[in-house]
């Protein structure tokens, strides 16, 4: 059995993260200020974070030109955040710029995996019925004559032997 796909985002993420925040670390040195470093490593980030979390984590093509917009615009939501505290945490609450970044990423990760596993990357359904999981209520019987009648047919049919 695999490993479960917030594990598998965590992993992920960790990657990321590692790139994050050892391109804020470089960049601060080259930039001023914090809010452009902090900005331009997440967006650094975001992009291994989109090929790893959509062939790996939720299992699809990271080609799908929809997929990386919605992705995108869900990495948007997590810059908000990452971004935001960091540049908060830095000048607010003068924590050092690099503990700043580290909160800035943890806050992020949970606002990105949300998105990304209920919009931006979710499985298509038939995915999780191949898993064996249950995407959606099952199917309604039909109804009317037609459905009668399909009901009725299947219940006549014989029972498939097993051979032994």
């Amino acid at each position: 059995m695999g490993l479960p796909r917030v594990l598998r985002y965590a992993l992920t993420g960790g990657l990321a993260a590692v790139v994050d925040i050892g391109g804020f670390a470089a960049l601060a040195l080259a930039l001023p200020g914090v809010l452009l470093p902090a900005v331009l490593s997440f967006l650094a980030a975001a992009a291994v974070n989109y090929r790893a979390s959509a062939g790996w984590v939720f299992g699809h093509d990271w080609r799908d030109a929809g997929r990386a917009a919605r992705f995108l615009v869900a990495a948007s939501g997590g810059l908000a955040v990452n971004a935001g505290a960091t540049s908060l945490l830095a000048t607010l609450a003068q924590a050092p710029p690099l503990a700043a970044k580290v909160a800035g990423v943890g806050l992020a990760f949970g606002v990105n995996f949300l998105l990304n596993a209920h919009w931006a990357l979710r499985r298509p359904a038939g995915a999780a019925a191949r898993e064996g999981l249950r995407a959606h209520a099952p199917a309604p019987e039909p109804t009317g004559p037609t459905g009668a009648r399909r009901r009725a047919r299947r219940l006549r049919r014989p029972a498939r032997q097993v051979p032994r």
